[in-house]
């Protein structure tokens, strides 16, 4: 990669282009900031999964890579009051991928779409909503461990995926005015 810069000395009418190269590591590093604050190339990971449509794979990475965000990988859940700590880059990278790769289907904004569509508020928890939120997506009203409802492909209805990082709890609501804050940046 190859940068160049102007110099000048406007006083005195001078001026000097100086032209460089970037290393091929030096430039991967650039490229993969965000994947290296996550300690590995998850990001560029995610983008692979979902390009080549393994939503399973993806749906799995998006839950790592929020839970190490928030510094919660070792538990393996969230809590309320991790999500308002996720930085808006990480969470709005992740939300375009799924967008971008689903045509809108799948991301944060088309949950948050279904979850205002239920009659929810941002950051408002409503058992009822989360009850019609949920049969919107398909997901069961208690799910546990089990996992199997989860459908890793196109036909699902808008908002099922991700699913992983939600599916068992009540911090959708959380979420969405998380991303929404995230957007008025």
């Amino acid at each position: 990669m190859k940068v160049q810069h102007m110099l000048g000395l406007v006083g005195l009418g001078l001026f000097v282009t100086i032209t460089y190269s970037c290393s091929p590591k030096l430039e991967r590093f650039n490229r993969q900031s965000s994947s290296r604050y996550l300690g590995y190339d998850s990001i560029e990971n995610l983008e692979r999964q979902l390009s080549s449509e393994k939503l399973r794979e993806a749906d799995i990475e998006t839950s790592k890579i929020i839970l190490k965000l928030a510094g919660r990988n070792k538990k393996g859940w969230l809590k309320r009051k991790d999500i308002g700590k996720l930085p808006c880059k990480y969470l709005e990278k992740l939300d375009s991928l799924w967008m971008k790769y689903s045509d809108g289907l799948f991301g944060f904004s088309a949950q948050g779409e279904v979850w205002l569509a239920s009659g929810g508020e941002s950051g408002v928890y409503h058992t009822q909503t989360d009850k019609l939120f949920r049969e919107s997506i398909d997901w069961p009203s208690s799910s546990g461990p089990d996992r199997s409802y989860i459908k890793y492909n196109f036909s699902a209805p808008k908002g099922h995926l991700p699913a992983e990082i939600f599916s068992q709890g009540t911090n959708m609501p959380f979420m969405i005015k998380k991303i929404d804050s995230c957007k008025q940046l």
